[in-house]
């Protein structure tokens, strides 16, 4: 992963980004903050740890949406990622939904993230494994950035 690379691009190409992150809590708006320059393309991001603030900030994703396809799914992330392009006026919106870790409630930790532009949208689904949940998070970002790199390349 090379965020000071996407940096550059996002520079070059005159392209604006925001997240809605859940499971990452922030990580991978911060990553990016940590950069000089940062501001020329990061506007913000919105953390939608639960679904009620999903709900609430996120006009796309309704309580119909994540009955009908669950949470973390393909479906939520792409429309998490075109809430957010929306909301915060970015050129790319960013997503992340998924289950870091695996508790009685949850039997199978499932990642994916969203990207969305006015022209174009895309969902990857993460592959996790016995991660720990820190391991879960930090392997989303970097696969974040990495998906990101690839895509400005395109």
């Amino acid at each position: 992963m090379n965020i000071k690379k996407v940096l550059e691009l996002l520079v070059k190409e005159k392209k604006t980004i925001g997240f809605a992150e859940s499971m990452t809590g922030g990580s991978a708006s911060a990553e990016i903050t940590k950069l000089e320059g940062a501001s020329k393309v990061f506007k913000g991001s919105i953390i939608t740890y639960t679904n009620e603030i999903k709900e609430k900030f996120l006009d796309e994703v309704t309580e119909n949406v994540i009955i009908a396809f669950g949470v973390v799914s393909k479906e939520v992330a792409l429309r998490m990622a075109r809430s957010v392009r929306k909301a915060l006026n970015v050129d790319i919106g960013i997503s992340i939904t998924g289950y870091a870790s695996i508790d009685s409630s949850i039997k199978e930790r499932r990642v994916f993230v969203g990207f969305s532009t006015e022209n174009n949208e895309i969902a990857y689904e993460v592959k996790v494994q016995n991660e720990s949940r820190v391991e879960v998070i930090n392997l989303t970002v970097n696969y974040i950035y990495t998906k990101l790199e690839e895509l400005l390349e395109f």
